[in-house]
């Protein structure tokens, strides 16, 4: 109960603290020092950066300098049109001015400002001289007074002869009828109705399928597609090499392409573009996992690590013996090191370093303190100082008697 009651204590004096300092941080009207509440605006609604709640600053205009209705001071929105719809150079989305000219100066018509279109036509199908693309006026007179019969408004050609003359007779004294075309049908400057010559060919100089007398045609290229030069429209001559000497693949003559490379990916000298040969060996003779023909690497070692001795690299064979036979322990495949002993101390013979065998015995069967296995010296006494008979050196067995004695 007393914990309730402290524990209620500290949480009314923890309140208390905080309406004290919130007191003295903000005034009666619940702003701080500088003038904003405890959302951070002022009294205008205006936080610290300038901007109110709803992101627009004292001139209504937000972070990016558009106001609510999406325009910048300049009246363009983000697209770069004003209300309107023009941009800054006065033209709308689809390219027209206010007066509904684009750049060029023409409505979406195709007209300008005079009426004219971009071939210079009105929209009657005149000229600013008056004339059609024909050239004929709106009377149907060319510029010398003369319709599409060739007569004037007297009825008069451009060579003198009267429109009656060719009612009476079918040709004028210059033997061409009302037309302009002599008896072989061909008019004054030699060419028929369809505007060839007596040779076929027309005012520009091409026959009826479009060639000249050298065979080309107006773009320059003969019956068979080639121009001059030797080459067709795309480019190619007739073995289908470009003027650069290279074929619709990329490979020139040799069969090379521009990088020096065959249809097989090999160079001039046989090395593709790894380096690597026909073979598959590159310019040192290693192939592309570095071994040599042989099989080895330039460190001299095959894919297994062994030289062509068949040792590694640490100097060790498949079976883990160095050159003199022996392994990364000093022993060799009998289990001796190159001292000559085994893992237990011992060597061939089955003596160790200090000439002993396993039951402690040298070469010549004697231990280290100089006995044998029944326990006698090389002069045939035992610890005791008795031989095998019993005697001592001076003759005496253990209970003093000599041989004398018996």
């Amino acid at each position: 109960m007393l914990k309730i009651i402290v524990g209620a204590i500290v949480a009314i004096s923890a309140t208390a603290i905080t309406i004290a300092i919130e007191s003295v941080r903000y005034n009666s009207e619940g702003c701080d020092k500088y003038g904003f509440n405890r959302h951070g605006f002022d009294k205008d609604g205006y936080n610290k950066d300038g901007y109110n709640i709803k992101g627009y600053n004292r001139h209504g205009f937000d972070k990016d300098g558009y106001n609510k209705d999406g325009y910048n001071i300049k009246g363009y929105n983000r697209h770069g049109f004003d209300k309107d719809g023009y941009n800054k150079d006065g033209y709308n989305i689809k390219g027209y001015n206010r007066h509904g000219f684009d750049k060029d100066g023409y409505n979406k018509d195709g007209y300008n400002i005079k009426g004219y279109n971009r071939l210079g036509y009105n929209k009657d199908g005149f000229d600013l001289n008056g004339f059609d693309n024909e050239g004929y006026d709106v009377n149907g007179l060319d510029k010398d007074g003369f319709n599409k019969k060739g007569f004037n408004n007297d009825n008069i050609n451009k060579y003198g002869y009267h429109i009656s003359i060719y009612q009476n007779e079918k040709f004028d004294p210059d033997g061409y009828d009302i037309d302009g075309y002599d008896e072989y049908g061909l008019d004054r400057l030699g060419y028929d109705r369809e505007g060839y010559d007596e040779f076929g060919f027309d005012r520009l100089g091409y026959d009826r399928e479009g060639y000249d007398e050298e065979g080309f045609d107006e773009e320059g290229f003969n019956r068979n597609g080639f121009n001059e030069e030797g080459y067709n429209h795309c480019g190619y001559d007739k073995d289908g090499y470009d003027r650069s000497g290279y074929d619709r693949s990329g490979y020139d003559r040799s069969g090379y392409d521009r990088s020096g490379y065959d249809r097989r990916g090999y160079d001039r000298r046989g090395y593709d573009r790894r380096g690597y040969g026909r073979s598959g060996y590159d310019s040192s003779e290693y192939d592309k996992d570095g071994y040599d023909k042989d099989g080895y690497d330039k460190d001299g070692y095959d894919s297994f690590g062994y030289d062509v001795f068949g040792y590694d690299s640490s100097g060790y064979d498949s079976s883990g013996y160095d050159s003199f036979g022996y392994d990364s322990s000093g022993y060799d495949s009998f289990g001796y090191d190159r001292s000559g002993y085994d893992r237990s101390g011992y060597d061939k013979d089955g003596y160790d370093r200090s000439g002993y065998d396993s039951f402690g015995y040298d070469s010549s069967g004697y231990d280290s303190c100089g006995y044998d296995s029944f326990g006698y010296d090389r002069s045939g006494y035992d610890r005791s100082g008795y031989d095998k008979d019993g005697y001592d050196k001076d003759g005496y067995d253990s209970f003093g008697r000599s041989l004398d004695d018996d």
